[in-house]
């Protein structure tokens, strides 16, 4: 491949990321703006909303931009259009379309089922560690200087702050 046209194809690239990357923070301000105002609070989402939430908020909508954009003319997204590159197709332009932009979000998909599940897991993971072995009960002294009893299984620890600084 030669250099000029490596050149164009990153080029290409970093605008659409950056076009990519501009969504994602409307939607972060959007989700925000939601949680704070309306909802009073982000909610709890299992597992199975949260990966629906993530496949219908970034991954569908992304895709489907990239699908349209290369499978109508002038078959180019933000990016290539800016770089002057277009997508061909020997054969069917919407299957095409569709299978090429399937194999570039597939695996941005699986990271994401990836890391909620990995999230879930030890979010659950950890309660269950502190709630069943650790029993931390934080309390003030007569001076206000906190003072931490944390009980794991059967030994007692304590940890007190210097009061000498």
């Amino acid at each position: 491949m030669p250099a000029a046209h490596l050149k164009l194809r990153l080029k290409a690239l970093m605008i659409d990321y950056v076009t990519i990357v501009i969504y994602l923070l409307v939607l972060l301000l959007v989700s925000l703006s939601l949680y704070i105002v309306i909802l009073d609070g982000m909610p709890e989402l299992t597992e199975s909303q949260s990966h629906w939430t993530s496949f219908l908020t970034t991954i569908l909508p992304i895709w489907t931009y990239y699908v349209f954009k290369e499978a109508k003319p002038p078959h180019q997204t933000l990016g290539k259009k800016r770089a002057g590159l277009t997508v061909t197709y020997t054969r069917n332009r919407i299957r095409g379309s569709i299978l090429r932009n399937i194999g570039k979000f597939l695996p941005w998909q699986l990271a994401h089922y990836a890391m909620i599940t990995v999230l879930h897991y030890c979010k659950y993971f950890f309660l269950k560690i502190v709630i069943n072995y650790f029993r931390l009960t934080i309390h003030y002294t007569h001076s206000h200087f906190p003072s931490f009893y944390i009980n794991i299984r059967d030994y007692n620890i304590s940890m007190t702050p210097r009061k000498d600084y």
